[in-house]
């Protein structure tokens, strides 16, 4: 696979890859092929093999951050089994709602800071396709799926031609 040339001036210039685990990093479905598995108190993670270097890519080509219900375990039981080192994770918003809308909240706010400011894309099963948070786009991947390595590629082709600081939202993958 051949991969685009970073341009980036400095490491807090790449974009930001926002990842949920649950129907995108770890399909809802079982996946059967070559995998990477760990049982954790929060649940079974089954991450495809053929995504892990496309992840190791991305953490090169932009800043990863996890935006999961897992929170910060998620650099206790995923990290290691991807052999990254420790995420930034963004914090949902309290309260009794859906996990969804303190999703929601939690990127909506921390997209008007500073940080968020290099734009990006958030990858999550239940977002919908096409919103932004100031200059966070989102893609939507079908949960019993996951994300594919092709359209994890796609998405990483596309952040590289991208103007710094630029928000262009992603379609549905399959």
């Amino acid at each position: 696979m051949m991969w685009p040339t970073w341009r980036w001036k400095s490491r807090d210039e790449r974009p930001w890859l926002l990842l949920d685990i649950d129907g995108v990093l770890n399909p809802q479905r079982g996946f059967t092929g070559p995998r990477r598995e760990r049982y954790t108190p929060l649940g079974s993670l089954v991450i495809r093999e053929d995504l892990v270097p496309v992840l190791h890519q991305a953490h090169q080509a932009t800043r990863l951050a996890i935006c999961s219900s897992w929170g910060v375990d998620a650099n206790r039981y995923l990290t290691p089994l991807l052999d990254l080192p420790a995420l930034p994770v963004i914090e949902m918003a309290p309260g009794s709602d859906a996990m969804i809308a303190k999703k929601v909240r939690g990127v909506a706010a921390w997209s008007k800071t500073k940080a968020a400011r290099a734009g990006g894309v958030w990858i999550d099963d239940e977002v919908e396709s096409g919103a932004t948070f100031g200059p966070i786009g989102t893609h939507r991947t079908y949960g019993n799926v996951g994300l594919l390595p092709d359209v994890l590629a796609a998405i990483l082709r596309d952040l590289a031609t991208r103007p710094v600081a630029t928000s262009r939202a992603h379609g549905a993958s399959a």
